[in-house]
């Protein structure tokens, strides 16, 4: 009985902690924009990025095997381009 009684006074409580002062960023011209969602635009842009110079990388990979003309050392260096180009996005949030 006395953990029912807690919980609903902890509920009021929590209930109560809803106000994440939004209404003030328009005051002072930080727009109306919750921070999850500010946040989640943040994280997409910089994936879009991300993918932006791996599909670069890719490219840069392909041209030098292509033009590698036979040559081996310069075919396994553009190998290793295009590998790069796959990993590189994944230890971004490593570093």
């Amino acid at each position: 009985m006395k953990k029912v009684i807690l919980a609903l006074a902890f509920a009021g409580f929590a209930a109560a902690q809803t106000d994440f002062g939004l209404e003030y960023g328009n005051l002072i011209g930080l727009g109306a924009n919750d921070p999850v969602t500010i946040s989640v635009n943040v994280i997409k842009m910089a994936l879009s990025f991300t993918a932006y110079v791996a599909m670069i990388i890719i490219i840069i990979g392909g041209f030098k095997w292509m033009t590698a003309g036979g040559n081996e050392d310069r075919a396994a260096e553009a190998k290793s381009t295009g590998w790069r180009s796959f990993s590189w996005p994944g230890a971004l949030p490593a570093g």
